[in-house]
């Protein structure tokens, strides 16, 4: 009998060895790579219910996130209970998209050098393009920025809207509050 030796890569998962008349032939089929998620990538459990954004795994193996989503529950805080990291896989681009969607709906992005949420940029018109604000009889005016005192002041109380419906959505609230109010 004939001994044959043969030395495996590392990287191998099976080894295949086929005797052919006179000749020997390996195959070798390589190990899946292991993926271990980073900090800030984009996952998403092996269901596909959750995507979120991971931070660490705890001392029991569970996920830690910064944000992430099972169904329509958006969490935005630093968060553990999606399961366990060894259960995810990384997030394919449409899932990254949907993630990132549902935390614009919430007025957030996710800022990867920083690894952290943070508001979105809020909306301001160019100078000399229109705006709408609440004037103090609760109706609604258009604006035009000038960047001035008072379209600043406007600007940073909230009182700066991008579309005339939207300004008048707070104009009702606004008008509610004062039917209401029980103010001498």
């Amino acid at each position: 009998m004939k001994e044959i030796k043969v030395n495996i890569p590392e990287n191998s998962k099976t080894v295949t060895v086929k005797i052919d008349g006179e000749n020997i032939i390996t195959e070798f089929e390589p190990k899946e790579k292991e993926w271990n998620p980073q900090d800030g990538d984009f996952v998403t459990d092996e269901l596909g219910g959750t995507v979120a954004i991971y931070a660490d795994t705890n001392f029991v193996g569970g996920i830690v996130t910064y944000a992430g989503y099972l169904g329509n529950n958006l969490t935005t805080v630093r968060k553990s209970g999606w399961g366990m990291t060894m259960s995810y896989r990384p997030a394919t681009e449409e899932e990254k998209r949907q993630l990132i969607d549902r935390l614009a709906k919430e007025g957030l992005r996710w800022n990867a050098e920083e690894k952290k949420l943070e508001p979105l940029p809020r909306w301001r018109a160019e100078k000399y393009g229109d705006y709408y604000s609440i004037y103090s009889n609760g109706c609604v005016i258009i604006e035009k920025e000038e960047y001035c005192e008072f379209d600043t002041i406007r600007y940073n109380l909230g009182n700066y809207f991008k579309t005339k419906e939207a300004a008048e959505r707070v104009a009702e609230q606004i008008r509610d509050i004062f039917k209401n109010s029980k103010a001498e």
